[in-house]
């Protein structure tokens, strides 16, 4: 089912999915994340270039459309998704917690980027 103008959110706790009104709509703790990865291209409703993301929990599997303008997203999951994987090992949970916060700003930063292109064009 589509739902439009949801945001991905990804913190110290997992990745929130962010209702248009800005409430959590769910959170998926990073200890139930399967799988996250960018599973191909795809178009927004507008027709711009996008890309589909797949998440995977034990329960379910979800799918999102991000806008992709740089074409970075999919490195950038990437990363967040093999940085965070088993939560454990050598890397402290501040510097994780700080990696994550990190990309979840770059991110939120494309987003922004392709909603003022928008609204400009």
């Amino acid at each position: 089912m589509a739902v439009p103008d949801l945001s991905l959110l990804f913190d110290g706790q997992g990745m929130h999915v962010v209702k248009p009104s800005g409430d959590t709509g769910r959170l998926i703790p990073w200890d139930a994340l399967v799988s996250l990865e960018a599973t191909g291209d795809a178009d927004l409703p507008n027709g711009d270039p996008g890309i589909l993301i797949g998440v995977r929990t034990v329960e379910r599997s979800h799918e999102f459309v991000l806008p992709d303008p740089e074409g970075g997203v999919a490195t950038t999951l990437e990363e967040l998704s093999r940085y965070c994987a088993g939560g454990s090992g050598t890397k402290s949970r501040s510097s994780r917690q700080a990696f994550i916060v990190a990309l979840s700003v770059v991110l939120a930063a494309v987003i922004v980027a392709v909603v003022l292109l928008l609204l400009h064009v």
